[in-house]
Protein backbone atom coordinates (compact mmCIF):
# COMPACT_ATOMS: atom_id res chain seq x y z
CA UNK A 1 0.00 0.00 0.00
CA UNK A 2 1.44 3.30 -1.02
CA UNK A 3 0.25 6.31 0.86
CA UNK A 4 -0.65 9.68 -1.42
CA UNK A 5 1.62 11.86 -3.44
CA UNK A 6 4.33 9.18 -2.37
CA UNK A 7 5.83 7.00 -5.53
CA UNK A 8 9.23 6.81 -4.25
CA UNK A 9 11.55 8.37 -6.32
CA UNK A 10 14.45 5.68 -5.60
CA UNK A 11 12.96 3.48 -8.65
CA UNK A 12 13.61 6.41 -10.27
CA UNK A 13 17.32 6.42 -9.20
CA UNK A 14 17.72 2.97 -9.60
CA UNK A 15 17.02 2.95 -13.48
CA UNK A 16 19.30 5.72 -14.02
CA UNK A 17 22.08 3.36 -12.51
CA UNK A 18 21.24 0.56 -14.23
CA UNK A 19 21.09 2.73 -17.54
CA UNK A 20 24.43 4.71 -16.62
CA UNK A 21 25.85 0.63 -16.09
CA UNK A 22 24.48 -0.49 -19.56
CA UNK A 23 26.04 3.04 -21.22
CA UNK A 24 29.07 2.48 -19.92
CA UNK A 25 29.11 -1.30 -21.17
CA UNK A 26 28.51 -0.21 -25.03
CA UNK A 27 30.70 0.65 -27.40
CA UNK A 28 27.80 1.40 -30.02
CA UNK A 29 27.09 4.99 -30.29
CA UNK A 30 23.41 4.87 -31.54
CA UNK A 31 22.70 2.75 -28.34
CA UNK A 32 24.84 5.62 -26.09
CA UNK A 33 23.36 8.06 -27.56
CA UNK A 34 20.12 6.16 -26.71
CA UNK A 35 21.03 5.47 -22.94
CA UNK A 36 22.24 9.38 -22.65
CA UNK A 37 19.15 10.47 -23.34
CA UNK A 38 16.87 8.19 -21.24
CA UNK A 39 19.41 9.16 -18.63
CA UNK A 40 18.82 12.62 -19.05
CA UNK A 41 14.62 12.31 -18.65
CA UNK A 42 14.59 10.22 -15.82
CA UNK A 43 16.83 12.81 -13.82
CA UNK A 44 13.96 15.36 -14.71
CA UNK A 45 11.68 12.99 -12.78
CA UNK A 46 13.64 12.37 -9.98
CA UNK A 47 12.65 14.98 -7.60
CA UNK A 48 8.84 15.66 -9.59
CA UNK A 49 6.30 15.82 -7.68
CA UNK A 50 3.46 12.65 -8.92
CA UNK A 51 0.36 13.51 -6.73
CA UNK A 52 -1.42 14.77 -10.17
CA UNK A 53 -1.06 11.43 -11.72
CA UNK A 54 -1.81 9.67 -8.38
CA UNK A 55 -5.33 9.48 -5.95
CA UNK A 56 -5.15 11.22 -3.22
CA UNK A 57 -6.65 7.81 -1.33
CA UNK A 58 -4.25 5.29 -0.13
CA UNK A 59 -3.47 3.25 -3.25
CA UNK A 60 -2.00 -0.65 -4.48
CA UNK A 61 0.12 -1.39 -7.46
CA UNK A 62 -0.80 -3.86 -9.32
CA UNK A 63 1.24 -6.36 -10.47
CA UNK A 64 0.80 -6.72 -14.22
CA UNK A 65 1.17 -9.73 -16.73
CA UNK A 66 3.10 -10.32 -19.75
CA UNK A 67 0.25 -11.99 -21.42
CA UNK A 68 -2.34 -9.42 -20.79
CA UNK A 69 -0.12 -6.72 -22.78
CA UNK A 70 -2.19 -7.34 -26.25
CA UNK A 71 -5.44 -5.01 -26.88
CA UNK A 72 -7.56 -5.84 -30.15
CA UNK A 73 -8.31 -2.92 -31.70
CA UNK A 74 -10.44 -2.80 -34.42
CA UNK A 75 -8.95 -6.23 -35.53
CA UNK A 76 -5.31 -4.98 -34.71
CA UNK A 77 -3.45 -6.45 -31.71
CA UNK A 78 -2.12 -3.01 -29.87
CA UNK A 79 0.48 -3.34 -27.26
CA UNK A 80 -0.42 -1.46 -24.30
CA UNK A 81 3.12 -1.13 -21.72
CA UNK A 82 1.95 0.90 -18.62
CA UNK A 83 4.36 1.73 -15.87
CA UNK A 84 1.94 1.61 -13.31
CA UNK A 85 -1.54 -0.04 -12.91
CA UNK A 86 -3.06 1.12 -9.45
CA UNK A 87 -6.08 0.22 -7.21
CA UNK A 88 -7.08 2.66 -4.57
CA UNK A 89 -11.15 2.85 -2.94
CA UNK A 90 -13.96 5.49 -3.76
CA UNK A 91 -17.38 4.33 -3.27
CA UNK A 92 -16.33 1.42 -5.40
CA UNK A 93 -13.02 -0.25 -5.86
CA UNK A 94 -11.40 1.98 -9.01
CA UNK A 95 -8.51 1.33 -10.94
CA UNK A 96 -6.28 3.32 -12.78
CA UNK A 97 -2.84 3.60 -14.63
CA UNK A 98 0.06 6.05 -16.04
CA UNK A 99 1.91 5.27 -19.20
CA UNK A 100 5.15 6.85 -19.58
CA UNK A 101 5.66 7.64 -22.74
CA UNK A 102 9.28 8.89 -24.67
CA UNK A 103 9.79 10.09 -28.37
CA UNK A 104 12.33 12.32 -29.49
CA UNK A 105 10.55 15.04 -29.93
CA UNK A 106 7.83 14.65 -27.75
CA UNK A 107 4.15 14.15 -28.76
CA UNK A 108 1.15 16.31 -29.39
CA UNK A 109 -2.27 15.95 -27.24
CA UNK A 110 -3.90 13.69 -30.04
CA UNK A 111 -0.92 11.58 -30.29
CA UNK A 112 -0.94 11.13 -26.33
CA UNK A 113 -4.70 10.44 -26.30
CA UNK A 114 -4.23 7.70 -28.61
CA UNK A 115 -2.08 5.82 -25.69
CA UNK A 116 -4.68 7.12 -23.41
CA UNK A 117 -7.66 5.53 -25.23
CA UNK A 118 -5.27 2.22 -25.34
CA UNK A 119 -4.66 2.57 -22.07
CA UNK A 120 -8.19 2.75 -21.18
CA UNK A 121 -9.02 -0.29 -23.58
CA UNK A 122 -6.24 -2.47 -21.60
CA UNK A 123 -7.81 -1.68 -18.44
CA UNK A 124 -11.29 -2.70 -19.64
CA UNK A 125 -9.93 -5.89 -21.27
CA UNK A 126 -7.75 -7.33 -18.02
CA UNK A 127 -9.86 -5.41 -15.21
CA UNK A 128 -13.11 -4.39 -15.92
CA UNK A 129 -14.81 -7.44 -14.25
CA UNK A 130 -13.16 -6.39 -10.79
CA UNK A 131 -12.49 -2.86 -10.87
CA UNK A 132 -14.06 0.38 -11.57
CA UNK A 133 -11.75 2.34 -14.22
CA UNK A 134 -11.16 5.99 -12.94
CA UNK A 135 -11.28 7.57 -16.31
CA UNK A 136 -8.95 10.67 -14.98
CA UNK A 137 -6.28 8.07 -13.59
CA UNK A 138 -5.97 6.24 -16.92
CA UNK A 139 -3.20 8.83 -17.81
CA UNK A 140 -0.46 9.26 -20.65
CA UNK A 141 2.68 11.14 -19.74
CA UNK A 142 4.89 12.34 -22.30
CA UNK A 143 8.34 12.62 -20.36
CA UNK A 144 10.00 14.76 -22.98
CA UNK A 145 7.60 17.48 -22.87
CA UNK A 146 6.10 17.24 -19.44
CA UNK A 147 2.80 16.94 -21.07
CA UNK A 148 -0.18 14.49 -20.06
CA UNK A 149 -3.85 12.96 -21.17
CA UNK A 150 -6.15 11.57 -19.59
CA UNK A 151 -9.06 9.21 -20.95
CA UNK A 152 -12.01 11.36 -19.18
CA UNK A 153 -10.11 14.16 -21.60
CA UNK A 154 -11.27 12.13 -24.43
CA UNK A 155 -14.77 11.55 -22.65
CA UNK A 156 -15.27 15.45 -22.39
CA UNK A 157 -14.13 15.75 -25.70
CA UNK A 158 -11.75 18.05 -24.94
CA UNK A 159 -8.94 16.13 -27.73
CA UNK A 160 -10.48 14.45 -30.58
CA UNK A 161 -10.57 10.28 -30.23
CA UNK A 162 -8.35 9.40 -33.45
CA UNK A 163 -7.24 6.12 -32.72
CA UNK A 164 -10.12 4.08 -34.21
CA UNK A 165 -9.05 6.29 -37.83
CA UNK A 166 -5.67 5.84 -37.04
CA UNK A 167 -5.89 2.36 -37.03
CA UNK A 168 -7.91 1.91 -39.90
CA UNK A 169 -5.16 3.47 -42.07
CA UNK A 170 -2.90 1.30 -40.89
CA UNK A 171 -4.87 -1.44 -42.15
CA UNK A 172 -5.74 -0.01 -45.60
CA UNK A 173 -1.42 0.59 -46.43
CA UNK A 174 -0.90 -3.20 -44.76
Amino acid sequence: MYLPGRIHNSCILDKIHELEKKYEETEDKRTKDMYKRNISILYEFEGFDFSKWIPTKKFSIIQKHKSDFLVDVNGFQVQALPQHVFTFKNDNLEIGAIWFIAKLDGYNKIELAMFADILFRYLNVNFSDDYKINNSYCIAVDVVNFIDVNYKQILMEEIPLKLDSTIEEIKKLM
